[in-house]
């Protein structure tokens, strides 16, 4: 994975018609994959955890039939390193192209785009903005949608 991320974040997400907002805790390295999806009251409704081999999901909102391969898929398109990325979805056939833009102020954007002759399959943008003192940028939001399945969602960290 190309850096980490640990911290409460703010989730949007729309699946077809269903709309959800929930704050979920997310830690992301290369060790672990790991998500604490809470209710506006602070209860867990929905755990996972991923550590390379083992993977774990408990739910009391998501239906059975969600499989969590997918969530940790969406995490390694939007944090695996773009390089490995790039090289093993070509051995299945897939395009991944990378793009990146930063302004002036200190925000850059960087857009992943996963595809399959021509058609857009899943899209990533994520914005940096470069922390003042440290010169370093920071993770402040991903944005995920996926054409094929038809969701997307939205992560934003939450200032505490």
């Amino acid at each position: 994975m190309s850096g980490s991320l640990e911290e409460l974040q703010r989730m949007e997400a729309v699946f077809g018609k269903n709309q959800i907002e929930a704050d979920i805790y997310v830690i992301a390295n290369s060790e672990q994959l790991s998500m604490i999806l809470m209710s506006e009251f602070g209860t867990t409704v929905a755990e996972l955890f991923y550590d390379g081999e083992n993977l774990d999901f408990e739910s009391s909102v998501f239906p059975k039939k969600l499989k969590p391969e997918y969530i940790v898929a969406d995490f390694q398109f939007c944090l695996y390193d773009a390089e490995i990325l790039k090289s093993k979805l070509a051995e299945i056939g897939l395009d991944f192209n990378v793009s990146s833009e930063c302004e002036p102020n200190g925000f850059c954007t960087e857009t992943r785009v996963m595809s399959q002759n021509y058609k857009i399959i899943s899209k990533v943008t994520k914005k940096f903005e470069k922390n003042q003192k440290t010169e370093v940028n920071e993770l402040k939001s991903i944005k995920y949608e996926n054409f094929l399945r038809g969701y997307s969602y939205e992560l934003a960290g939450v200032s505490e």
